[in-house]
């Protein structure tokens, strides 16, 4: 099926700081494939699309023939990145035709005309039908193993007596392929897939039992990694004198050029804001009321002092989600980075970042990424605070930071509520 691009505006994310009005981009969003399910009444018609956030609304326009003029409308739901409907009151062995209409939130865009025809008479009782599945995305994609799941939308009328996922390497696996049950019944569901092949590409798609037979989902692809790092996680050997390995990717991201995740210093995951110490793990309301990592009595509540001045591990939001083996960087370990290699400014797949060349020809690239003060994510595309897992000895509020731009990059510190980006190291040589 053809790929429908559909150009739409977005709004381009300023600095925190900024006042401008927002410049706005073209965008698209891609209808990727319909999947239409149809009985004599009923209509069940999801598809995938691609787009850098979710759709404001989605419409699907839909009526007898091919006359648009008195089409009715129904929203559709979003579930990730796929749209669903359920069409009802429809006529038997009728002809129908339909578009879809995207919403942004400042503009529209429909798609061409298609078509699908309701059944003639039902080879079941009307009341009972396959039920209706969705699959969600792939997640925790590793060398060998990987995450997927689904959503029973309907039942069509009769009990879900099994639900799970099956996957293959050719397009739209059944449960004659490998598979993995996740429960029964209606709604949603995730399993996880093992034994698989490094750096191999992979099909897979829920399904749903009921009396009348087993239903499926679209068919979405994936590939695993090619085991270049340590586990499932990527690294690159620029050649340091101290011989630490750099990961490919920030805590939270699949991609080099991803942003990743926005976290406080000491704590382990991104959260909800506002990032400022009112919610910082290690403090009570106060920069000055600190209750770990101080090294000041002044800082410290009820004059605390700890005198810790590198995280722990159960703090180092590398370690608690990557493994034992991973870390956040040292402020030596940043400096090495910076004065070792040599770095320019630049793009990859559209993202600006900087990319640093070690000293064998190996590359790193760090996303500018911004920072997430307060309640809001800044200076994505502009710049980028990196945490390191040091702490600012005489000022135990903050912690040491590399900071990058379109211009000379250097050191300071950052204020340990900040949700800034994770860069892990590990230490020792590829095998």
């Amino acid at each position: 099926m053809k790929k429908i691009s559909i150009i739409i505006m977005v709004l381009v994310v300023a600095l925190a700081s900024c006042k401008k009005t927002p410049e706005v981009n073209l965008k698209y969003v891609d209808v990727e494939r319909d999947l239409v399910t149809v009985g004599t009444t009923t209509a069940n018609i999801q598809c995938d699309y691609a787009y850098i956030t979710t759709l404001k609304k989605a419409y699907l326009y839909y009526g007898e023939g091919g006359n648009e003029t008195n089409m009715t409308s129904a929203e559709m739901r979003v579930v990730q990145n796929t749209l669903y409907v359920e069409l009802t009151g429809l006529k038997e062995n009728t002809t129908y035709s339909y578009y879809y209409e995207f919403h942004n939130g400042f503009n529209s865009m429909r798609t061409a005309l298609k078509s699908f025809k309701t059944e003639a008479s039902p080879i079941t009782p009307p009341e009972i039908m396959l039920p209706t599945v969705i699959t969600i995305k792939v997640t925790e994609i590793t060398t060998s193993s990987a995450q997927c799941g689904g959503e029973v939308t309907n039942d069509g009328g009769s009990e879900v007596t099994e639900r799970g996922i099956c996957w293959s390497t050719n397009a739209n696996p059944t449960i004659s392929d490998s598979h993995v049950a996740a429960g029964t019944g209606m709604g949603a569901f995730t399993a996880a897939m093992g034994g698989l092949e490094a750096n191999t590409t992979y099909h897979v798609r829920a399904y749903a039992v009921n009396e009348m037979g087993t239903a499926y989902g679209l068919d979405v692809e994936f590939t695993t990694l090619d085991g270049g790092g340590f586990g499932e996680h990527e690294f690159v050997d620029l050649g340091l004198p101290s011989g630490t390995l750099w990961a490919t990717c920030n805590v939270g991201a699949d991609l080099p050029e991803g942003y990743g995740d926005y976290i406080a210093w000491g704590e382990t995951q991104q959260k909800v804001g506002p990032y400022n110490f009112t919610t910082y793990k290690y403090c009570v309301e106060s920069p000055h009321k600190l209750t770990k990592y101080c090294t000041k009595p002044d800082y410290g509540y009820y004059w605390f002092v700890d005198n810790l001045t590198v995280l722990l591990p159960e703090d180092d939001a590398a370690t608690v989600n990557w493994g034992d083996d991973w870390r956040m960087p040292t402020s030596d370990e940043w400096e090495e980075l910076a004065n070792t290699c040599s770095s320019i400014w630049t793009t990859l797949n559209g993202i600006n970042g900087r990319l640093f060349t070690g000293t064998n020809g190996e590359t790193l690239f760090l996303p500018a990424s911004g920072q997430y003060g307060n309640y809001e994510i800044g200076g994505v595309g502009n710049h980028a605070f990196y945490w390191s897992n040091s702490l600012e000895v005489e000022n135990p509020m903050s912690a040491w930071t590399i900071f990058i731009h379109d211009g000379p990059f250097g050191f300071g510190t950052g204020s340990r509520d900040r949700g800034y980006i994770i860069r892990p190291v590990r230490s020792g040589k590829k095998n």
